[in-house]
Order: C-alpha cells, then sequence, then structure tokens
C-alpha cells in the first residue's frame, strides 16, 4: 500500500510493540538510564506518585551526566495540583540544572482567547491541551498515547510502541522544538515563565508542514531491502490547520479493498464528519472498540464529573447514526479494576497487519480541531514485525464484549448536570462580578422573527457586555501600514437556508463582529470604518470547516462572531449559521479563508 506525504525508511527489526503498562514503565526508566546526550519528554503532564519521582530522579542523574533534556507539558494540566504539580517539581529540577533542563508548557491560543476558560485553569484542559506523548532517550524513542502518571504505569491499558532509529528520532525532536517555541519557557530559575500570549502561532503551521515537508518521497530514495518498513508521520492541530493525521488515515481507509479489515479502538468514540465518511466509505470490514463505561476513568466520578461517561455513550450513538448502514461489529473493553485508555487502528490483508497508526489521537472532535496531537502510521512487509502488532490487536480484544448500554448506572440527566455545574462555576467563582449581578444575555432581534445568540470568545460567553475589560484593548490591535481591513461572513451551506434568511444572518454577524471589534479591536475597526467597511459573503461547506475556520482565526487573533440560530423559522436551534471574521488585516484574513468560493 502506497500512502502519499512525508515518509521515513526504517527497519521494521528497529521496532519493538511494548505490551503492558509494567513494561512501558520499565523500559522508560531504562531507555533514560542508558542515554547519554539527549532527552525529550512530550506530555499532558507528569503524575506526582512514587513511580513519578523515581522517573523523576532517573531524569536527574542523566542531567547530572551532562546531557539535555527537554520537558514539554500542557499548561493548564501541568500547573494544576500547586505543590504537587509537574510545574513545581520540575522547577525543582531547574533551579539545579537549567543550563541543560530547557521546560516548556504549552499554552494553546484556543484557551488564550477563551473569556471562561483562561479564568480557571481547572477548565483549561475541557477547551485544547498540548496532548502529544513523545519519549525519546537518544535514539530510544517509544511513541505512545500514555500519560506519565502511576495508572498509566500500572492498571491502565494503553499502547507502546519502541524505535530504534536515529532517522525517526531527528524527526521529533525537531517537532519538539517546534512546539517548545510556541510554548511558555522558562528562563532563568527567579524568572518564572514568559508570556506565551506573545507568541505568533501564525508561524505554526509555516513550520510544521516545512518540517513534514522535508520528508516527502523518501520512500523511492532509500529503497534499501533492509529499510522494510515505512513510518509516515503525522502532527494534527486544527485550529492551525495543521491535519496530516486527518488526511493520512482517511487516505488508507480510502484504499482498503474488500477483502481487507480494519479494528479501530479508542477510550470513546466522537469521531468528526469526514472521518466517519472515510469508515462508512471505506470497503473494508470494520472491528470498533471502546471502552465499557465501567472501564472510563470517570465511572461513578462525583459530580459535575459523573455526566462525562454518560456523555461518552450519546457521543458513540450519534456516530453510529453517522456510519448510517455500515456493516461492523462494535464491542467495549472491561477488565476487573482496569481502565481503557488505548487509542489506534490496526490494518490487515490476507489476515496480515500490514500497518497500524500508533500516538497521541483519540479520533475525536477535539482531536482534529483542539488539541495538539502527533504520531504516524507503521507500514510494514517485516513478518516479525507484522505478527507484534497482530499481538498487541489480540492482547487488547481480548477483553472486549459486546456493546451494551444498559450496564451503565449513571443517568444521562448527568450529562445536563455536567454542563451546568462549568457554568455555575464560572458564574460563581470564574466572573469578576458575583454571579447574582450578572447582567442577562443579549441578543439580536430582527423584524420580531429572528432571534440569535452571539458565540465571541466561546460558545458561553456575554459578548456584548462591555464592561468586561479583558475585552477592552487587545495587545495584538495595530494597523499594519498600507493594509487593507475587510470583515469577511462565511455562510454554512449544508443548512440550506433561504435568501431571506441568508441576509438576516449575515446581519446579525456583522453587527455582532463590530460589536466585540469595538472592545477587542478598535483601532482596527476604525480603520475599516474610514475605508468604507468592505464586508464579502462567502461559502463554508459544513459545520466542522466554519469551526476550523474559526479556530484559525483564533490562533491568528482575529476578531470574529458566530452566530447561532434561535430556530424560530428553518432551522433547528442552536444551529451555527454564519462565522463573521474581522474587521482586520486582509492578510492575515485570507489565511483563514482565501480558499473559500464568494457566495
Amino acid at each position: 500500500m502506497l500512502v502519499n506525504g512525508p515518509a521515513i525508511p526504517i527497519s521494521g527489526n528497529e521496532v519493538r510493540v511494548l505490551s503492558t503498562p509494567n513494561e512501558f514503565y520499565d523500559q522508560l526508566i531504562q531507555n533514560i538510564a542508558d542515554a547519554k546526550d539527549r532527552l525529550l519528554i512530550t506530555s499532558l503532564y507528569i503524575g506526582n506518585g512514587e513511580k513519578e519521582e523515581k522517573l523523576y530522579r532517573e531524569i536527574e542523574r542523566f542531567l547530572d551526566r551532562g546531557g539535555h533534556a527537554t520537558i514539554i507539558v500542557d499548561h493548564g494540566r501541568g500547573l494544576r495540583g500547586d505543590k504537587k504539580s509537574t510545574y513545581a517539581r520540575c522547577l525543582q529540577m531547574y533551579k539545579k540544572y537549567y543550563h541543560n533542563l530547557t521546560l516548556g508548557y504549552f499554552y494553546s491560543p484556543l484557551v488564550e482567547q477563551s473569556k471562561i476558560v483562561k479564568r480557571i485553569s481547572q477548565l483549561q484542559e475541557t477547551l485544547a491541551t498540548q496532548h502529544t506523548k513523545i519519549y525519546l532517550a537518544d535514539d530510544q524513542l517509544i511513541l505512545s498515547g500514555a500519560n506519565l502518571e502511576t495508572a498509566y504505569f500500572t492498571n491502565r491499558q494503553d499502547r507502546y510502541i519502541q524505535f530504534s532509529s536515529r532517522k525517526l528520532g531527528n524527526y521529533f525532536s525537531r517537532l519538539a522544538e517546534i512546539i517548545a517555541k510556541h510554548s511558555y519557557l522558562m528562563g532563568s530559575p527567579d524568572e518564572g515563565l514568559n508570556d506565551a500570549r506573545k507568541v505568533d502561532f501564525s508561524t505554526f503551521r509555516e513550520e510544521v508542514n516545512a518540517l513534514l515537508g522535508e520528508y516527502d518521497g523518501q520512500m523511492n530514495e532509500n529503497a534499501s531491502p533492509e529499510l522494510d518498513t515505512i513510518f509516515h508521520p503525522s502532527v494534527q492541530a486544527g485550529w492551525a490547520d495543521v491535519r496530516s493525521d486527518e488526511h493520512l488515515l482517511e487516505s488508507v481507509l480510502s484504499q482498503l479493498s474488500e477483502t481487507d479489515q480494519m479494528y479501530f479502538c479508542s477510550g470513546y468514540f466522537n469521531p468528526p464528519s469526514p472521518l466517519c465518511a472515510a469508515i462508512s466509505n471505506t470497503k473494508a470490514s470494520v472491528e470498533l472498540l471502546s471502552a465499557d463505561c465501567r472501564a472510563n476513568g470517570f465511572y461513578k466520578a462525583k459530580f459535575p464529573k459523573s455526566g462525562i461517561t454518560p456523555a461518552y455513550q450519546l457521543f458513540a450513538d450519534h456516530m453510529l447514526e453517522e456510519l448510517g448502514d455500515k456493516e461492523l461489529n462494535y464491542n467495549e473493553w472491561n477488565r476487573d479494576q482496569w481502565t481503557f485508555h488505548a487509542k489506534g487502528m490496526w490494518f490487515y490483508s490476507s489476515s496480515s497487519c500490514f500497518a497500524a497508526s500508533i500516538g497521541s489521537s483519540n479520533f475525536s472532535h477535539r482531536s482534529y480541531l483542539k488539541d495538539l496531537e502527533a504520531g504516524g502510521l507503521i507500514a510494514t512487509e517485516n513478518t516479525s514485525l507484522q505478527s507484534a502488532l497482530d499481538a498487541e490487536r489480540s492482547r487488547i480484544w481480548a477483553y472486549a464484549h459486546e456493546r451494551n448500554t444498559s450496564i451503565q448506572k449513571i443517568p444521562n440527566w448527568s450529562v445536563i448536570f455536567f454542563g451546568t455545574g462549568i457554568l455555575f462555576g464560572y458564574h460563581a467563582f470564574g466572573k469578576k462580578n458575583a454571579w447574582w449581578k450578572k447582567k442577562s444575555k443579549k441578543r439580536t432581534v430582527t423584524e420580531g422573527t429572528e432571534d440569535s445568540e452571539f458565540e465571541s470568545d466561546e460558545e458561553w460567553s456575554d459578548v456584548s457586555d462591555p464592561s468586561d475589560s479583558e475585552l477592552m484593548g487587545d495587545p495584538n490591535d495595530e494597523i499594519i501600514p498600507g493594509e487593507e481591513y475587510k470583515m469577511v461572513l462565511c455562510v454554512r451551506m449544508d443548512l440550506k437556508m433561504g435568501k431571506g434568511k441568508m441576509c438576516a444572518q449575515c446581519g446579525h454577524a456583522a453587527v455582532g463582529a463590530v460589536r466585540t471589534a469595538s472592545m477587542r479591536v478598535p483601532n482596527q475597526l476604525r480603520r475599516w470604518e474610514r475605508y468604507g467597511q468592505p464586508k464579502i459573503a462567502l461559502k463554508v461547506p459544513t459545520e466542522d470547516e466554519m469551526d476550523i475556520l474559526k479556530a484559525k482565526a483564533m490562533s491568528l487573533n482575529l476578531n470574529f462572531c458566530v452566530i447561532k440560530d434561535a430556530g424560530r423559522t428553518q432551522i433547528a436551534a442552536g444551529s451555527k449559521t454564519v462565522l463573521a471574521i474581522g474587521p482586520g488585516p486582509q492578510s492575515l484574513i485570507d489565511q483563514c479563508t482565501g480558499h473559500l468560493k464568494l457566495l
């Protein structure tokens, strides 16, 4: 099977599939103990138990030997826990080893743009995270979906594959440099973290794509018989329009035949529409596996987290609806006293596993659009490696049983309470003004027939309230000399709105964008008003595409406004109808919407 795009040829004998959490932990410790020159760890966070402390001490011994280490975790998750946080423990190391230790805390631009989430650290990972899991010691690389925490070392099922390849290690080392460049970084031990809001995320896509581009065409250039395995690297960051993981898997699915098989597992299923379409359209037979509710880490959790497990069940139901009449087997994983966190795809032809994915992605909406993910696809002709990948898949499916939603003990209405709890926490503790002083949400009304809510910095914000000082005076509200300023109105075409409806929704979006601009980018707004207020209406095919445009606008720090319809006339309540971007510099807006057609 030939997949176009980046490819790194390696030997299948350099790949080892690890079996258990204990084996993963022991191998990780051994790799660090043997390392001399470089150490790279990217993870959501590092825990604070005895096993994690042993890991920290092994890192310190590596630093004592003079090697250089880079550790990158998610900002919100890494700082959670105060004195027991990843940040607190790493800071102890940094004070002693700051000359040969780089600490990065990735702070997603989606979090910075969210008026709610940036105020409540516990909510940050609900919006977007640094989700990659890369564990490199010299040339020994472990790719996994596992975080560095006790459960992942003992009784949480995940996947872990080790590669002994300098070329592959160099690729992931350079990818980590790009991630670190766009993260909070420690300066001197007494300086603290730098200000991530000053990072120019507009270069992220260009740098990642340039790195991936360097590995295009290498299959033909390195046709050595010993290199019987191809690793196709992928990165996913929908907010920056980096979507190589998405395109890679869709390409593979489109090439499968009627005699092929695909096995697909994840802790929960909430794939975006393009992936659902690819699965539905593939000619191969499909086997699905997700966590039984009892194998979910949030099972029987306290309110409001108790709503997450039934929410996953609802996500799965929605996926099955999108897959339509596709013939498939759907099982759930359960093992006593264990939880399930494995994710990946295995591809078979004539009973041989010729390819498998590995990496951090859960293949969900948030994985595709909000989180930062990394991994790749292993395509191999090495029979030993094929057998090892098949054995890995068989071990996971050994605990599968037919899906049974009646096992769920938590009523579905707790999903509602979960959302309610988040909202109450924001209003009670996250707002500068007390929750009982909060003004009611403002709405736009046209001729008494339209009633649409604004969604600006995030879906729950009151964007019309100018008293919120955090929206005033955006620090990037600078005028670019000689630049034209415009606004674009991106209209969803899949809703099939009538012309009058489109006009009304575009009017709401333009008014909403002007209101938010008056608070966020008043200088750009005045420049736009002074030169004729140019507005351009564009076609956007689907809601998923609209979400990607919105994420890209946020990453470029552009003003925007999303309109949600109240559902009184042609379409369902809550439908996102129009995304307005701007007023803003034409060159930046074109980076988001230059590929769209005029309405």
